[in-house]
């Protein structure tokens, strides 16, 4: 069954992480009732949720957890009454927890930080291309990596992106972008690989096989700079930069930051613009 959930998600076009955290909560839940009352579970009902919500609660599990299972469950429900395996939704809004989001940032890189980092690369053109344009467009880490060359428009100062659920949408290049992209397609040209891959970002082993870099390598990127620039950073954090910092700066609205970071709600962007304690407290000693 779960093997047939996985083909209506790829069919539904949910992004990879998505689509892989839905099956293992499902997995998860299924397993959980197999082991504690000795059934399989072929159709869900209310009662089943509940008692789940509530050895979940028995355990500690965050709320925002919790949510993202009810969330699993919800799609595998649809599944099911897709397939006429069931008529009914069982779960509804009400057995979502609400949570309120905490107004202050545990942490967000400064702009200072996010500089040093850039520092820290300046003597390798890719990687410090890579980096400025996960600060400074809003796109994220999956959406950099399948960027095309022929998505890049240098003379326009745009780049077309693929984003979640195959949505299409244009980031802008600021001078900084701007900069380290000429330098980094000069580079390319000047060692012959322009031609040999279609992707913008490419590491040696993916010249030939016209293969992009993974986000594994990515990862590395970031927590290497970060590491000599001696500051805490990971892909999802230079999203959370962006945003803050353009809030922060009055540099854009919050529909223009949502469409630039391709949240189809604003509601999800203003998660992302996160308030820095000391912050607040200088505007509450105006009070």
């Amino acid at each position: 069954m779960l093997k047939d959930f996985e083909k209506y998600l790829i069919e539904e076009k949910l992004a990879d992480n998505t689509i892989a955290s839905y099956i293992n909560d499902v997995n998860i839940f299924l397993t959980f009732f197999k082991e504690h009352f000795g059934e399989e579970i072929i159709k869900l009902s209310h009662i089943e949720i509940a008692e789940y919500i509530k050895e979940l609660k028995k355990a500690n599990t965050k709320a925002t957890s919790i949510n993202r299972k009810l969330a699993a469950l919800s799609r595998y429900n649809m599944f099911l009454i897709k397939n006429n395996i069931q008529t009914e939704h069982v779960i509804s809004k009400k057995d979502y927890i609400k949570i309120q989001s905490n107004m202050c940032a545990p942490y967000s890189p400064t702009a200072k930080d996010v500089f040093k980092i850039r520092l820290c690369a300046k003597d390798n053109k890719r990687d410090l291309a890579i980096l400025t344009l996960l600060a400074y467009s809003g796109i994220r880490e999956s959406e950099l990596v399948h960027i095309e060359l022929t998505d890049v428009n240098l003379q326009a100062r745009t780049i077309i992106i693929k984003g979640k659920g195959n949505k299409v949408r244009t980031v802008l290049i600021t001078d900084l972008i701007y900069d380290t992209l000429v330098d980094y397609i000069e580079e390319r040209k000047a060692e012959g690989t322009y031609d040999k891959n279609k992707y913008l970002f490419i590491g040696r082993q993916g010249i030939e096989n016209n293969k992009p870099l993974d986000r594994t390598t990515i990862n590395s990127i970031i927590k290497k700079y970060a590491e000599k620039a001696n500051i805490y950073m990971h892909p999802h954090l230079f999203r959370d930069f962006f945003c803050t910092e353009a809030h922060r700066t009055k540099a854009l609205s919050i529909m223009q930051i949502a469409y630039l970071a391709g949240h189809s709600s604003i509601n999800t962007t203003k998660k992302y613009i996160q308030i820095q304690e000391d912050e607040l407290f200088a505007q509450l000693n105006k009070v």
